[in-house]
C-alpha cells in the first residue's frame, strides 16, 4: 500500500506537532492541524457577532444558519467564561467541516477554530452542549502555551478546566441543568 507523500504545509504541521514532544505523546486525531488545512473565510457571518467564520474549501453542503447562530451563542457565553471578553476578534474562529464531523477542533498559530458541523452532529441538549464545548475550547486554550499531547498539556488543561468551572456553573443553562439534576421535578 503506498501511502501519499506529505505536503510541504503538512510536514511542517507534522513537525510542529511532534518535535520535542514529551513522554505521553498522543496520535490524537480529534483536533489535529493537519485535518483541516483548506478553509475559506466567509464573507456573510451572519448573527455570529464578532467571531469569525471559515468553510472548508471542498465542503459541498451550505452552513446551517440557524444552527451557526445557536453554536456562536454557546461559543460567546463560553468566551465570557473564560474571561475572554476584550480578547482579539480573532481568536475564536468558527469553521464548517461536514465531510469531518469528528473533528472538534483544532488551535493554529494561537487561533482557536471550532467544527460548527461536530456541534450540528451530536445535537446534545443545550447545557450538555456547553458543557462539552466549555472542555473542548479549555483544551484548545492549552495548545495555545505546548502544541503536544503530553503531560505538560494535560496540566495545562485540567488546571483551565477546574480553574473556570465555577463560571460555567453561573451560565444559566448550566446551572438549570444541574439543579434539576439534583431533584427539581
Amino acid at each position: 500500500m503506498n501511502k501519499k507523500e506529505a505536503t510541504a504545509e503538512e510536514q511542517e504541521i507534522r513537525n510542529r506537532e511532534h518535535s520535542d514532544a514529551g513522554k505521553k505523546l498522543k496520535d490524537v486525531e480529534y483536533c489535529a492541524e493537519a485535518k483541516c488545512t483548506n478553509l475559506v473565510q466567509v464573507v456573510d457571518a451572519g448573527a455570529t457577532g464578532f467571531t469569525r467564520v471559515w468553510k472548508q474549501a471542498t465542503a459541498k453542503e451550505d452552513i446551517p444558519q440557524k444552527r451557526l447562530e445557536d453554536f456562536a451563542d454557546i461559543i460567546h457565553d463560553l468566551i465570557h467564561v473564560f474571561g475572554l471578553d476584550d480578547a482579539d476578534n480573532t481568536l475564536f474562529n468558527i469553521f464548517w467541516h461536514p465531510d469531518d464531523e469528528d473533528l472538534m477542533g483544532f488551535n493554529r498559530n494561537r487561533l482557536i477554530f471550532l467544527n460548527l458541523a461536530h456541534y450540528a452532529k451530536k445535537d446534545v441538549p443545550l447545557d450538555m452542549a456547553y458543557i462539552e464545548w466549555y472542555y473542548i475550547i479549555a483544551h484548545e486554550m492549552a495548545h495555545s502555551k505546548t502544541p503536544f499531547h503530553d503531560e505538560h498539556h494535560e496540566l495545562l488543561f485540567a488546571a483551565l478546566s477546574s480553574h473556570y468551572l465555577p463560571k460555567l456553573h453561573k451560565v444559566p443553562e448550566v446551572f438549570n441543568a444541574l439543579e434539576c439534576g439534583m431533584g427539581c421535578s
